[in-house]
This record gives structure tokens, sequence and C-alpha cells, in this order.
């Protein structure tokens, strides 16, 4: 064994990149075998620690040229650092995008590879058009969205699971037009129209035959739909192929907003269920049976976060406690943030029963610390969402309560109180007035210092007063 370990630290200085943060572009060249090497030696099957010539490993970037059969565009690395190789393969990367994938004293790598130049229709005109692939113009797109080679002044950051959610509809069109019997690597944009358009809207429409619904709701059609418009925009407004958007009169389904609220007694029962033993559930994935657990230890103060501010999934898991004041939370509002470009915040009442929350979980100690409210553990915050979102539909079922909600319904809560009690004002606390609100400012803060002396139960009650006494409930 101590010979085995010898020979281990020895030849130990073999290049790895991780998985999680590989790009499709990056590999591992050893100049010994000459070719690519992740976990097992290419000269010999074994482990890549037992490598004898790791020294001559490199770091590589492989590129595939748009438009061509299989043309590849290579660069080796002299440095052994990954993080320095991520700065330096992507610096290449954009530089070879901006330059239409040439080195330096080449003609358009298009022209080099032999293959005939193609003209598509643009209205009454034809204009020239080089062959562009539907998979390579959907990793074009993909790249563009991520910002590799986009002036910083066109660039329009989205998050890590946007560019995921984009690709995720891309693939479900690659299958679409796999069952035309089309291939996507070879099929070119220009080729694609109402054949093909129908082909997806029968791929997210058709009903599932064990339950008779369809496959995807009129909410994910309609998202689906959006993208790969955007998608065809993006080939003509920025790479100039002026192509017909055979998406275009793709008709969007109607979608019945069913506003349900959830009273505070059944929220209180949803949170007398939530204990480990109430979080069981079954998987069946691939022909296999899985016994897993929605519980976690602070799924209870999470759903409390959430009823006692009104705040939607990002505004939840990152509340920081530096985000907090005496009166109120001061809260990005993240999703308008993102689609206005600007940095816009809320700020939300701490009442009582917040202010109690909060106490419990450290107010004191945590003050002014950058360390986030909800599972601080836990770095991943989508996937913290993602925790929230299915144990609470898990566990609202257990209630048998007959009302299809999710967790954003605690939004609706939330809002609906807020104006029972505090009428017109209440869009000062909610965010969701059109009045100008640098305009109403000392108002809006007043409002706020009263919201923060006042219990939701108390609203609650108000709330269902009124509706008595307007006759909607007996």
């Amino acid at each position: 064994m101590l010979r085995i370990f010898l020979k281990r630290l020895m030849v130990s200085d073999h290049l790895n990149i991780p998985v999680r943060e590989r790009s499709r572009y990056e590999f591992v060249f050893c100049g010994k075998c000459n070719r690519h090497v992740s976990d097992t030696c290419g000269k010999t099957g074994k482990k890549i620690y037992t490598c004898e010539f790791s020294l001559q490993h490199r770091f590589r970037v492989v590129v595939y040229v748009p438009g061509t059969s299989n043309k590849r565009i290579t660069k080796v690395f002299t440095t052994r650092n990954y993080k320095e190789f991520q700065l330096q393969a992507r610096a290449f990367i954009e530089e070879l995008i901006s330059n239409d994938y040439r080195l330096p004293g080449e003609e358009k790598a298009i022209e080099n590879t032999g293959e005939k130049e193609k003209y598509a229709p643009n209205n009454t005109e034809h204009t020239k058009q080089r062959y562009l692939s539907f998979a390579n113009a959907a990793r074009k797109f993909l790249d563009y969205k991520q910002g590799f080679g986009v002036p910083a002044y066109k660039y329009k950051h989205i998050s890590d699971q946007q560019v995921k959610e984009i690709a995720r509809y891309l693939g479900h069109f690659a299958h679409a037009l796999k069952s035309l019997k089309h291939d996507p690597e070879t099929l070119s944009v220009s080729d694609i129209g109402e054949r093909e358009v129908s082909a997806f809207h029968n791929y997210l429409t058709v009903p599932n035959p064990e339950t008779g619904k369809p496959k995807y709701s009129a909410k994910t059609y309609n998202k689906a739909m959006q993208y790969i418009r955007s998608f065809y925009r993006y080939l003509n407004d920025e790479l100039r192929y002026g192509l017909a958007n055979p998406f275009r009169d793709v008709t969007k389904k109607s979608i019945r907003n069913k506003i349900e609220i959830i009273e505070l007694d059944e929220f209180k029962s949803l949170l007398r269920l939530v204990s480990k033993e109430n979080g069981e559930f079954t998987k069946f994935d691939r022909g296999k049976t899985y016994k897993l657990n929605h519980f976690k230890p602070w799924l209870k103060d999470a759903f409390k976060l959430m009823l006692y501010t009104g705040e939607r999934r990002d505004g939840g898991v990152l509340m920081k406690w530096s985000h907090v004041h005496d009166h109120y939370v001061e809260v990005p509002n993240y999703k308008v943030n993102q689609i206005l470009d600007r940095e816009d915040v809320r700020e939300v009442p701490l009442f009582p029963n917040f202010a109690t929350l909060l106490k419990e979980l450290g107010w004191d100690t945590k003050r002014d610390s950058d360390e986030f409210i909800i599972a601080p553990d836990h770095k991943n915050r989508e996937t913290v969402k993602d925790y929230m979102s299915r144990a609470f539909t898990h566990y609202w079922k257990l209630t048998g309560i007959n009302k299809q909600v999710s967790m954003i319904d605690l939004r609706k809560t939330y809002v609906t109180l807020m104006y029972a009690g505090f009428g017109e004002d209440a869009g000062l606390i909610t965010g969701q007035s059109d009045a100008v609100i640098k305009a109403h400012y000392l108002k809006r803060r007043k409002i706020i210092e009263l919201a923060s002396k006042v219990n939701l139960s108390d609203l609650d009650n108000k709330w269902q007063n009124d509706r008595r006494n307007d006759g909607l409930v007996a």
C-alpha cells in the first residue's frame, strides 16, 4: 500500500477540469498519447493518477466552426492552473467569434470548407446567406445570452437558471425536429418552416396517455414559443440572416389566472404537518424506486418568511441580515430590476410576528451580517428555492384542502391582507402601486411604521369582518 501511495504522489501532477465548471470547449490533452484524457489514462486505461506522463498534459480548447461539416479550431495552453486557463480560453473564444471564426491570415472559415453558400428568402428579396445548422445556431444563441463575444453596451445579464431554461426549450425543439427525421446538427435554420413548427406544437400539446392531460401547461407552451421566437430574432438582428420567422404567427394559449388565497388558518394547518415523518415520498426514475424526504429543519421558518414578506422566491432565499432595519426589511426587487435593468428596492414592514421570527433566527447576534436568513449553509440558492417550492406542494396536499395552490400564493395572501388593512395606501407597502414612489416617500415611510405595529392575524380578522359585512360570506 505504501508503494502505491508513493507512486501516486510521484505522478499526481495530472491536470483536472472540475465537472461542474467545465464548458463544452475545454479538454485535457496528453502529448504522449496524442488524445484527450479525463479520468483514465489513454495509454493504459488505468486511473489518470497512474499516468507516467502527466507532465505532458496540457489544457486545450476545441471550437467547432459553425456552418462547416466538421472543421475545428484548437489551441493548447501552457498554464497548468485551471482558473487561469478559463480566463485565457474565454478570451480566445471571444476573439474567434468576433473575427467570424478566422485566425490571423485566414479567409472566412466557411470559404475553406468547399460548402456552397445558400440563399434564403427575405420578404420579397433574396438575401445571400451562409449555411448555418440549427444546432450550431442554438450554441451561438446560448453563447450570446451568456455574453461571449457581446459588446458590453449590448449585453444584458441573465441568470444561469434562465440560460438553462433557454437551453432546455431549444432541446425540446431539437427533439421535435428529430421526430421528423431531421438531424439538428445538419438541418439549416433556413429550412425550418410550418412543418417543423407544427411538430413542435404537437410535441408540447400531445396528451399524456396516463393522465389524458397535455404534456406541458399553457404557460409552458407560451414560454417555449416565446424563446424560439427570440432565437429567430437573434439570427436576424445580430447575425443578419434575414430569415422569415416561422414562429411569428403561433397563437398564444390563454391562461386562466385563478386567484386562490391561502387563509391564515389553512397556513397554520400546513405548518403543523411539516415534519420529517410527513416529508417522506416515493420517486420513480428509470424503472427504479427511491424513498426520499422533503423535510428540512428550516422549512417552517422559510414558509413564515414568505408569508410575512409577500416576497417572490428570489426575495425570500436571497434575503440577508444586512437587509433588516428597525421598522422594515429592505429587499431588492429582483424580478423587476432584471427586466428593466435597474436597482429598485422594496421596504417590507417589520410587524410583530415578523420581528419575533427574526429574533428566533438570531437577529440580535447576526445583525448587519451578509449571511442569508434562510438556510445560510446552502451555497446554491437555486437549490433552496426548489426545496421550498416542492416541499410546500407536498405538505399542502397532506392538508386535504381542496385548493390548487403553490407557495407563490402566499404573496397573494399578503397583498390581500395589506389592502384590507390600509386600502389604497397598501400599494406603497406591496410595491404594486402605479404612483411614483419618490413623490410619496414620507407617506410611504409613515405607512410602513404603522404596519410594523400590526399583526397579520389582526388584518385577517378585519378582512373577514369586511367580507361578512359585504355579504360575501355567511
